[in-house]
């Protein structure tokens, strides 16, 4: 069952753009990520992050089947290596690792990348590399240990502006919060907790 939170969130994304509308974001503080991968609406992406999980490349593997099943974008976090492995569709860099997309994009073409900007230097910067998506954050505060200063609104409508990429918005995004976007330009949502009922 589709919660209302993601209904909502793909009501409200800027249509037109070459990006998923949804992007679920994998983090060890949930557990098992499986659960929520298979309940995501079709068309969503999936980002796994392992960081350094020892059952990984298990987990890569479920996740590129469920992925497969669901017509779903599947990315492996700052590892091309467990993403070529697995067979996914694409890697997600962190921001100080964009210049790695010029690599991967003449290596693997079909490739989709994305990215993790924050700042205007990380998007200017991200404007450079051969990505399909970036994902700025965090746009309001976030239960995210790694989360910097929320950007706001203004902050992410101004950032995303300077962007020739689509951009997802991350960090916060729930059913309080997801008003405040209207007219953002988001081209699509990420996060974690916002699926997390998708699963029930």
């Amino acid at each position: 069952m589709i919660s209302p939170i993601t209904q909502t969130l793909l009501k409200t994304v800027t249509a037109g753009s070459s990006a998923p509308p949804l992007f679920f974001m994998t983090d060890p503080r949930i557990g098992d990520v499986r659960p929520i991968a298979r309940a995501l609406p079709s068309q969503s992406a999936i980002i796994y992050r392992h960081f350094g999980h020892a059952d990984r490349a298990a987990i890569a593997d479920d996740l590129r089947q469920i992925a497969f099943g669901g017509d779903h974008l599947f990315l492996v976090g700052a590892d091309p290596q467990l993403a070529i492995a697995c067979g996914a569709d694409g890697v997600h860099f962190p921001q100080n690792d964009v210049a790695d997309a010029h690599i991967w994009k003449e290596r693997i073409p079909e490739w989709f990348l994305s990215c993790a900007v924050h700042d205007m230097d990380s998007i200017i910067e991200a404007n450079a590399a051969p990505l399909d998506a970036v994902i700025l954050s965090p746009v309001f505060q976030s239960e995210s240990p790694s989360a910097g200063t929320p950007l706001g609104v203004s902050g992410f409508i101004n950032l995303a502006s300077l962007s020739s990429h689509p951009v997802i918005a991350l960090g916060g995004i729930n059913r309080a919060t997801l008003p405040h976007m209207s007219g953002s330009g988001a081209a699509g949502y990420a996060g974690v907790s916002m699926f997390l009922n998708d699963a029930d």
